[in-house]
């Protein structure tokens, strides 16, 4: 269950400006993960892990990867 939301909240990141601006408000990833557990919406970061290498897995070109590996970057710099 977790980790399709993870799946969705990669998804939303990547196809959603307002959603990644919504991200952008919370000073810290506690703040975005308390809400998305409120909203029945939270992983655990080996879930999100899995989801990227999911995706990983099923891109055809380096541009799609990169795509995800931002993706990876920018919540590893946003939790930290």
């Amino acid at each position: 269950m977790s980790l399709n939301n993870a799946l969705e909240f990669i998804e939303l990141v990547k196809s959603n400006e307002g959603f990644r601006q919504k991200c952008y408000e919370y000073d810290n990833i506690e703040g975005l993960m308390m809400e998305l557990i409120q909203n029945n919406k939270g992983f655990t970061p080996d879930d999100f892990e899995n989801a990227i290498n999911m995706n990983l897995i099923k891109c055809q070109t380096y541009e799609m990867a990169e795509i995800f590996k931002e993706i990876d970057n920018w919540f590893k710099l946003f939790a930290y």
